[in-house]
């Protein structure tokens, strides 16, 4: 049960990181162009191309160990928190159109990517029934996900800014991947 809380934490992280990382990309769009209603459809699109592109190609492991698969995949998506900022950096002083719509897309596509993987991951790590994996994994990536689209833009977000955000968002994702390392690591 011990192993199922550290993974259904690692999927609840992951999905409250990924939709703030969409949000922040979306508000980002917003601030560099003054309009995303076009951009919204068109993200989401990306995001779920993502998603179930990572889910597909998730059979291609890069560790043998299904939690490394796990603990790599969430590493990633921090690592895309700061992938953000490079983004933000970058086109704050030298804008350029193109590479703006090339970039975000690509973030998004990532993210989606990667929690596909993620998700895949952690469903071969639970074992118990089909039916219980799938409410527990979807429910815990749901309620994350929720969160981050309602705490990010109404409170982080207008507190804190783009940067401090995307800072804590990598390092909550790193703080998981520990915790989860070091349960796996005591046998827990």
């Amino acid at each position: 049960m011990k192993k199922t809380n550290t993974i259904t934490l690692g999927v609840f992280v992951a999905g409250f990181t990924v939709s703030s990382i969409e949000i922040l990309v979306l508000f980002s769009f917003q601030v560099f162009f003054g309009y995303v209603y076009i951009a919204t459809g068109i993200f989401f699109a990306i995001f779920m191309i993502g998603l179930s592109t990572g889910s597909f190609f998730y059979r291609k492991h890069i560790f043998k160990r299904e939690i490394n698969n796990f603990l790599f995949y969430q590493s990633g998506i921090a690592f895309m928190a700061l992938v953000y900022l490079f983004f933000v950096f970058l086109f704050k002083n030298w804008y350029n159109q193109a590479l703006i719509y090339l970039f975000s897309g690509g973030i998004i596509f990532s993210i989606g990517f990667l929690m596909g993987k993620l998700f895949s991951s952690a469903t071969r790590l639970l074992k118990f029934d089909i039916t219980e994996i799938s409410s527990r994994t979807y429910g815990f990536d749901l309620i994350g996900s929720a969160f981050g689209a309602l705490l990010i833009p109404t409170v982080l977000l207008p507190l804190l800014g783009f940067f401090k955000v995307a800072v804590i968002l990598g390092f909550i994702n790193i703080l998981s991947v520990v915790f989860i390392w070091l349960r796996k690591s005591s046998g827990n």
